[in-house]
């Protein structure tokens, strides 16, 4: 790999890349003319490339009568999501064929139907407003043929619809992890991954319709011994590099011959972990780094990375360049901030070969301004450039001195939450309290009565006061590059205080790089909006001025009293 000056922006590294991996996931996966366009543009530009496809889905209203109402997903508020997800509805016929009774095999033939009508609504959709198609039918023709032999295409003894009239065993269906397997006809089969090899065929044709020269990138005659081993296991980095290995050289063999590599967003394994798609982009991109290209991993979303959500915030801006380790804390959705453009797992997976990532929206030109660069670099003291903020279903306090402080009752309140399916996300003690907020479960009645029992067993506490839950909250993120400047902590509260907002929780790592603050979940909007407005719309020198005439004035104020006894307190 050649020696080079490392990229500073998007466009740079987009330049300088002989490589490109794309991960086309969510809505984006159902764009195949637009996405034709692109991959098409690339190559003209003398740009290898290898894709990661994802199921189709869309969020387009036109598609929710399709849906299955058993599979049908909801915002918090209660009302149904528009559009269709193929991958909800392939997961709901594994889980009617583990149950095996005709009505469910009935139910999963219906839902192979749905899939198949939505498959054919888009891609024809795709086809008629493609210029670049001049035979219609032929396209429609060819299409549909994929889609059969996927699919429901009675006759071919490999589609979906067949397997499941041959079904036997509902014992042959079973879950690992977010993956649904089944051992049929003497061979294992990710019901999952089937809606990633459709779309992954479906992009092949389309792209040669269009005479874009591309090949399938697939190890799936290795798929069965991974399966019959999976579960024996326990350490799964052999597998992960058998996987890598298998894949470098095959991409090495297809990308010499000049043609657009398409893998699906699906590989044992890594299929059964959340986040598996951009797992399978990130070992794409690693697999072809191990040719000798200069690679970058691009992720195509709405919008770079933003200070805000500019959906909520109006002035959001371009966070143009970005350390792996901020990327972690924003992507993280454990302790992190949960803003999901990459999982931070497949981050890693790329931080480790130091891999560049590009965020961009493709329908937006390639400038400074419109993509975002994650890559390690010597950040700059910069204060906060990024204010977001997630949903926090409670927090709990724990009153009593002689359980805090103790390593014993830390370690056994993490075990016990962990059994209860109640995550932590934050811990913060005082002299005489313990402090835990949650990024998954509830405390309803059944936690309460089982952290009572514990406390009494355990610890000898039966005071019912000790325990103190509060819920309907959110963790506001400020979050920068290098927030190693004096005074970011005092602009944080201080935007807090004009906005009126009572901050229940603090907490600052070492790393400066992040800084979180609970409050009430009604207040978040305001709260980030008020952020955004003191650390990225007001510009530093006029802040700083207003600061410095604050400052004068409450000095003055303090000079006055202490020489003045008529303002001192009585006594």
């Amino acid at each position: 790999m050649n020696e080079r000056r490392l990229p500073t922006n998007g466009p740079e590294a987009l330049d300088a890349a002989e490589t490109y991996v794309t991960k086309i996931g969510g809505d984006n996966a159902g764009k195949l003319a637009f996405n034709a366009d692109n991959i098409a543009a690339r190559s003209r530009q003398g740009k290898e490339q290898i894709l990661a496809v994802s199921a189709l889905r869309s969020s387009d209203g036109c598609y929710t009568e399709l849906a299955d109402a058993a599979v049908a997903d909801f915002t918090p508020d209660g009302r149904r999501k528009p559009g269709f997800n193929t991958t909800s509805h392939l997961i709901a016929i594994a889980q009617r064929l583990r149950e095996g009774d005709p009505d469910a095999l009935a139910h999963a033939e219906r839902m192979v139907g749905t899939i198949a009508s939505f498959t054919r609504e888009l891609v024809h959709s795709e086809v008629a407003r493609d210029a670049n198609i001049p035979d219609k039918d032929e396209a429609f023709r060819q299409l549909d043929g994929m889609i059969l032999e996927h699919i429901d295409d009675a006759q071919d003894p490999r589609s979906l619809i067949s397997r499941i009239r041959r079904w036997k065993d509902p014992l042959a269906a079973f879950k690992f992890g977010v993956d649904w397997v089944i051992h049929s006809d003497d061979e294992y089969l990710s019901v999952t991954g089937i809606g990633e090899r459709l779309a992954q065929y479906l992009y092949l044709t389309y792209l040669r319709i269009r005479g874009v020269v591309s090949l399938p990138m697939s190890i799936e005659p290795a798929y069965q011994s991974i399966f019959r081993n999976i579960d024996r296991d326990a350490d799964s980095s052999a597998t992960i590099e058998y996987m890598r290995d298998l894949i470098s050289r095959q991409i090495a063999a297809h990308l010499e011959t000049g043609g657009v590599v398409v893998a699906g967003g699906y590989l044992p394994l890594l299929g059964s972990q959340r986040g598996y798609s951009d797992k399978t982009g990130a070992l794409l991109a690693s697999a072809t780094q191990r040719t000798g290209r200069d690679v970058v991993y691009l992720v195509e979303k709405e919008f770079p990375l933003m200070s805000a959500d500019p959906k909520r915030v109006p002035g959001a801006q371009t966070v143009r360049r970005m350390t792996h380790f901020l990327a972690r804390e924003l992507f993280g959705d454990n302790r992190g901030a949960k803003s999901g453009a990459l999982h931070p797992e497949a981050l890693d997976m790329l931080a480790q070969q130091k891999i560049p990532v590009v965020v961009m929206n493709p329908e937006q030109p390639v400038l400074e301004n419109n993509t975002t660069l994650i890559q390690d670099f010597d950040a700059q003291p910069d204060g906060v450039e990024i204010v977001t903020s997630k949903d926090v279903p409670f927090a709990l306090q724990i009153a009593d001195s002689a359980l805090v402080g103790n390593p014993v009752f830390d370690a056994d309140m993490m075990h016990f939450f962990s059994r209860h399916g109640a995550a932590i996300q934050h811990i913060a003690t005082s002299e005489g309290t313990v402090s835990f907020t949650f990024h998954e479960g509830e405390f309803g009645e059944p936690l309460r009565k089982a952290l009572d029992e514990h406390l009494a067993v355990h610890y000898g506490i039966s005071d019912p006061h000790v325990i103190q839950s509060r819920k309907d909250l959110a963790l506001i993120y400020c979050l920068g590059n290098n927030m190693q400047r004096p005074g970011q902590a005092a602009k944080a509260t201080t935007a807090f205080e004009l906005a009126g907002i009572d901050i229940q929780f603090i907490t600052q790592g070492l790393n400066e790089a992040v800084m979180t603050f609970l409050v009430r979940k009604e207040d978040a909007d305001a709260a980030v909006q008020m952020l955004h407005s003191v650390f990225i719309s007001v510009d530093d020198a006029e802040y700083d001025q207003a600061k410095a005439r604050f400052y004068r004035a409450i000095t003055a104020l303090i000079a006055r009293r202490k020489h003045d006894p008529r303002q001192l307190p009585h006594e």
